[in-house]
């Protein structure tokens, strides 16, 4: 066989196998969907950083509590097993715990009433519960316990009453002075204003002179709300305090000025 012979045949042995193997003709429908395909991928192309949204995540379902075991007062549940004078049991059923209620009869309330809120104490009833019997201001009545009072009180406006009308007017018609000097004659305190002056003058008038104190001899005896005291007396520069107190005390008798009633 000549050698163009041999090249004749190749081709037409080459031919046949390509037509072989050549795919077959597409349908109408597959060839729509290679379209689809090839613009799907067009697209994936152009925008490839698209975010995919993943699925809504979904809630798992509530887990349902088991029951509550009823137990015994004794605290065996139904399906437990005790032992019961030396046998074996098995628990069944469970009975309702018994209450014992008081007759109301008696008490006058049932149980099932819900019992009063007390109240909590108040500021002011807590410090009157703590701190003894007070008066108005808080603070102890001069006498409550049988003691003397030492706090110094004037002879009342009432003493003014007492005088005569001669005596009434002439101690009127005295000045702060004279008045001292009244007092400074029956060893009296002299301190105060005109007012206070006038009714030291009365008292001493009506009732007699304060005394010195019979303890110390150094401070004269002062008038209190119940009764009289001594506070103290100076001796060479130095205050001595003294505590004498009493009921009643003699009172020496006023001294008035030579030809006058005061």
């Amino acid at each position: 066989m000549s050698e163009a012979t041999r090249k004749s045949t190749r081709k037409r042995t080459e031919v046949a196998r390509y037509v072989d193997e050549a795919p077959a003709p597409k349908s109408k429908k597959q060839k729509s969907e290679d379209d689809v395909d090839t613009k799907q991928r067009i697209k994936d192309k152009k925008s490839p950083n698209v975010p995919v949204h993943p699925p809504a995540a979904t809630k798992p379902p509530k887990k349902k509590r088991p029951a509550k075991e009823e137990k015994s007062e004794d605290g065996y549940a139904v399906g437990d097993t005790c032992m019961l004078l030396g046998k074996k049991y098995t628990v069944i059923a469970t009975a309702p715990a018994i209450t014992v209620t008081s007759d109301s009869s008696d008490t006058g309330s049932s149980d099932d009433e819900p019992a009063p809120k007390r109240r909590k104490p108040t500021k002011k009833a807590a410090a009157d519960k703590k701190s003894p019997a007070k008066g108005k201001k808080g603070k102890k009545s001069a006498g409550d316990d049988g003691a003397v009072s030492r706090k110094a009180v004037d002879p009342p406006e009432s003493v003014l009453k007492k005088l005569t009308t001669s005596q009434h007017d002439e101690l009127m018609a005295l000045s702060i002075n004279d008045l001292k000097d009244r007092l400074r004659a029956n060893q009296q305190l002299v301190g105060g204003k005109l007012p206070d002056l006038q009714r030291r003058v009365a008292d001493c008038v009506v009732n007699g002179a304060m005394p010195r104190c019979p303890q110390c001899g150094l401070g004269f005896v002062k008038r209190s709300s119940n009764g009289y005291f001594c506070p103290g007396g100076y001796d060479d520069d130095h205050f001595a305090p003294c505590n004498y107190t009493c009921k009643l005390i003699v009172r020496p008798a006023w001294i008035p000025d030579t030809g006058k009633s005061i």
